[in-house]
């Protein structure tokens, strides 16, 4: 079965341990513990991007893939904001 599913934290700062915790949470969770690939589109941050990356993640998680967004990407934006929205209200939680 093929199927997506949005993961997120929030971290104080980015790099790869913040990253790599992401996946760690995303690939300790079923369905990806026992899929045949897991796929994770990615930015070209520092720590996600050229070949050190991709050794990294494979490393750790034969079944991870990553795939990297255009340098350029318009619908990136709206991402971003909605995980800036979804960060700002996790640090701001209303009562």
């Amino acid at each position: 079965m093929n199927r997506a599913e949005v993961f997120g934290r929030c971290e104080q700062t980015t790099g790869i341990v913040p990253f790599m915790k992401l996946v760690e949470q995303v690939m300790i969770s079923e369905p990806c513990t026992n899929a045949e690939r897991v796929f994770f589109i990615v930015d070209n941050g520092s720590s996600r991007r050229g070949k050190s990356a991709t050794d990294r993640l494979a490393a750790r998680f034969p079944n991870a893939v990553l795939g990297h967004t255009p340098a350029h990407a318009s619908w990136l934006n709206q991402i971003e904001i909605f995980f800036s929205m979804y960060s700002a209200r996790s640090s701001h939680p209303t009562t």
